[in-house]
């Protein structure tokens, strides 16, 4: 559900401009499905989607209501799209925008996404967030954080080396 639905809406959006705003994706992450949306992109909303859920769920699980939950893997989602949109779009132009900026309703749109697919996570994976509460290896409870991690580092050290090799 998860990747069929973010394939989809990155096929509106690339078609539309809606809800992102307008852009499109390079052969530089090919292949593209129907000539438009990268295969990874799909598998990677999924990726930061039910990680952030996860992370959101295992460090606020004691005292937070399901919607909070939600508002924080949405702002972590969102926090993702903050670091990678430079180093995708403008270092490695996986994708191109129409004016050579990103429009403020990509964030909105990701933290919107972001919220929709942490609820869809959260109603899918209810009985495997309370068997992961009770695994005893803290390297399994500890394998989200490790994924955001990787993905959170790896975007800050490229757009730090973007940004300063491209002041001049």
């Amino acid at each position: 559900i998860l990747i069929l639905s973010s394939f989809l809406i990155e096929y509106i959006g690339v078609i539309t401009g809606f809800p992102f705003g307008n852009y499109n994706y390079t052969e530089k992450i090919a292949p593209l499905i129907f000539g438009k949306v990268p295969v990874a992109i799909a598998f990677s909303w999924y990726i930061i989607a039910v990680n952030a859920y996860i992370v959101a769920r295992l460090t606020f699980k004691n005292g937070f209501h399901d919607l909070k939950i939600l508002m924080v893997s949405s702002v972590f989602i969102l926090f993702i799209d903050f670091l990678l949109e430079p180093f995708a779009a403008f270092y490695n132009q996986f994708w191109i925008w129409e004016k050579g900026s990103i429009p403020i309703s990509n964030y909105i749109s990701w933290w919107i996404m972001g919220f929709l697919y942490s609820y869809l996570a959260n109603y899918l994976f209810k009985k495997e967030m309370r068997d992961l509460f009770n695994i005893h290896s803290k390297f399994y409870k500890l394998l989200p954080y490790y994924i955001l991690m990787i993905n959170i580092v790896q975007f800050i050290i490229i757009d730090i080396i973007y940004f300063t090799s491209s002041i001049k």
